[in-house]
């Protein structure tokens, strides 16, 4: 229930302030609320009384998703309200007593004011004063105020907030409330992984995926995505391993994803995703059965100092990996490892002590039934893909570097230079020359789409007394 900060209203959008909730015991099913007329209470439960005179416009909104008819709106008299009727808090998050709190979950409450008002607000939280970093908002009706956590909340934890309003009275009237927030790990990552800024290839995430037949047994767990990666999970009819699905244009299940992680085997959304639109995954085809998938996305991800909150939601499981290479990334940071649809994320948090990009991996899986994967981070409660090109406050990830390539059977005769390297999926090689070392720059011989095999070189220019070769890969 609001109240509009302009008596006479009569469009929406208007400045306002909550004057608190009417609470509707629960039914069951579809089953009408037909029991007694319900107060208005404010944010601690208590019936709210309020000073009206002249003409009011209040504004009702319904907070569930369920749709709902109010049949009576009733201003009760009262004769016992006989003290100065100062502000309130009439509304906030996280609510007193409220558990599962997220550990960077943004506090807020309205003040609403009655016959004085507002002018002054402190809080704090767990008795630190963060009253230097609120942000509010005022009219005559109340006043919003709100504070984001600069770290996370203790985890598992009571947290306590203590809000003082000094009203036009002079008058203070403190609040304290407390909630508890999930049991979780935050998990501090060694600053020594952080690798220099522009070490990463092009922007997105290097992904290799794996399909067996829709038809093999389902298994859902992170041990068979791995063994079905690896190309080892064997057809127990034949005794032979499963063929990849999903081998991609290159042959190998590789693919460069430049945007986000965002997929779902229909190609569309499906369940109950964060996101509204989807991509089918790389190297499959979008389908209602697409049963045994494997996928690992490789990335370095670009990370200031901070605090991190990331989410995946998934169908099924998944598994968030760290460390000093992208080939070596043993540290955990979550993970869900069982069939499961997509109706509740998971929770990933992690602090950074150096900036810089940090080698990741995120390997996902889908056993059967509906499948899809979204990899975001979730910051002031908004979620946000990595990578979006669209969204400018998107964490950044990039392809790991590609490894250094060793030329192999250098040979020269008649005025012809060969040699071979083997090439890497994702990447580009750029093969460039000099006829001499002091010359000022290398010239272009070839440029070659990486695909994993071993790629020839041939150079029938090479008639001088030397010539150098090097392969440059992006």
């Amino acid at each position: 229930m609001d109240l509009l900060a302009n008596s006479t209203a009569t469009t929406s959008n208007q400045p306002l302030a909550a004057l608190g909730r009417v609470v509707v015991p629960v039914t069951g099913g579809s089953k009408v609320f037909s029991g007694q007329l319900l107060p208005v209470t404010d944010l601690f439960g208590n019936t709210v009384v309020l000073n009206l005179s002249g003409t009011k416009t209040f504004r009702c909104t319904a907070v569930s998703q369920r749709v709902y008819n109010m049949e009576y709106f009733v201003v009760v008299p009262v004769t016992n309200a006989t003290s100065t009727l100062r502000p309130y808090l009439s509304t906030g998050s996280p609510t007193p007593n409220a558990t599962g709190v997220l550990l960077d979950a943004p506090i807020s409450f309205t003040v609403a004011h009655r016959q004085t008002t507002a002018t002054n607000l402190q809080l704090s939280v767990n008795g630190i004063s963060v009253t230097g970093s609120l942000t509010t908002s005022s009219n005559a009706a109340g006043t919003t105020v709100s504070y984001t956590p600069s770290s996370f909340l203790p985890a598992n934890s009571t947290n306590t907030l203590i809000a003082i309003i000094t009203d036009s009275a002079g008058v203070k009237l403190t609040n304290a409330w407390s909630f508890t927030t999930i049991n979780a790990t935050v998990t501090t990552i060694p600053g020594a992984y952080a690798q220099p800024l522009g070490s990463g290839a092009g922007p997105g995430f290097a992904l290799r995926l794996y399909k067996v037949d829709d038809a093999a047994p389902t298994t859902a767990t992170l041990l068979n995505a791995e063994i079905e990666l690896a190309g080892l999970r064997t057809n127990l009819v034949t005794s032979l391993p499963y063929p990849n699905l999903a081998p991609g244009a290159n042959g190998d299940g590789t693919y460069a994803e430049p945007n986000t992680i965002n997929y779902d085997i229909t190609g569309a959304p499906t369940g109950t995703p964060t996101f509204n639109t989807k991509s089918a995954f790389p190297n499959v085809t979008a389908g209602g059965v697409n049963n045994n998938l494997a996928m690992e996305a490789l990335m370095y991800m670009q990370l200031p100092v901070g605090s991190y909150h990331l989410q995946v939601r998934s169908d099924d499981g998944f598994k968030l990996t760290v460390g000093p290479t992208a080939a070596n990334t043993n540290l955990a940071l979550g993970s869900f490892d069982g069939g499961r649809g997509n109706g509740t994320p998971s929770d990933v948090y992690f602090a950074v002590t150096n900036s810089g990009l940090y080698p990741m991996r995120l390997l996902y899986f889908q056993a059967g039934a509906g499948g899809n994967v979204e990899f975001y981070s979730v910051s002031n409660s908004t979620p946000v893909l990595l990578n979006d090109p669209a969204n400018a406050s998107a964490i950044k990830t990039f392809l790991p570097p590609a490894a250094p390539v060793l030329l192999l059977n250098p040979a020269h005769s008649g005025g012809a230079t060969t040699f071979s390297f083997l090439s890497q999926s994702l990447y580009t090689h750029y093969v460039e020359y000099k006829n001499a070392l002091t010359d000022a720059s290398w010239s272009p011989l070839q440029t070659i789409a990486g695909n994993g095999s071993i790629t020839n070189v041939t150079d029938n220019s090479a008639v001088g007394a030397t010539r150098f070769y090097r392969v440059r890969t992006q």
